[in-house]
């Protein structure tokens, strides 16, 4: 049994799952941008008194469902390896990556170094399928701590995850598919 991981049985394969840990820039991220969507409906209601609690409590409405489906659909939860896939799992959806043409995994704690991201830069996940860097060129991108990436290279894509124990993670991947 690998450390840090669970290994259960699905569907009659071998399972790992690890756990997408926030790193603490996400965390910083995430945490402003809430308390700045919160804040300034707040600052409409002292600033403008009762003549602001409509335009407040719709601040207040939108941003509600705007934090609810950025939780839903990038928080992500975990990144299980079952059978011949890798599946991203968030609140919201799944996305599961065929693992049968994988070419190469490796751990890079800096692999996310310089990167612009063109979709989620921070809103509970760093997401998007145009993150772009010197080191990697266009890659995607399901991360949540920078410092655990690990990247797999496909032959029409390139894939950058953060799995909380990042050389457990290639180790099982490596046994299972390259070698």
């Amino acid at each position: 049994m690998v450390p840090d991981s669970k290994r259960t049985k699905v569907e009659g394969d071998c399972s790992s799952q690890f756990r997408a840990t926030w790193g603490a820039t996400l965390g910083w991220i995430s945490a402003s941008t809430v308390v700045l969507f919160i804040g300034f409906p707040l600052i409409l209601l002292a600033a403008g008194g009762n003549q602001m609690l409509i335009l407040a409590l719709l601040g207040w409405a939108i941003t509600l469902g705007l934090l609810s489906w950025a939780f839903l659909s990038q928080f992500i939860r975990r990144y299980v390896i079952s059978g011949d896939q890798l599946v991203v799992e968030r609140f919201g959806a799944e996305t599961v990556f065929a693992l049968e043409s994988l070419q190469s995994i490796e751990e890079d704690p800096t692999a996310m170094v310089g990167t612009y991201v063109m979709s989620n830069g921070g809103l509970f996940a760093f997401t998007g399928k145009r993150c772009r860097s010197r080191k990697l060129g266009v890659y995607e991108a399901y991360a949540t701590d920078r410092k655990n990436c690990v990247i797999l290279r496909f032959p029409d894509r390139t894939l950058v995850i953060t799995p909380e124990n990042p050389t457990s993670f290639v180790e099982i991947l490596r046994s299972s598919w390259l070698s």
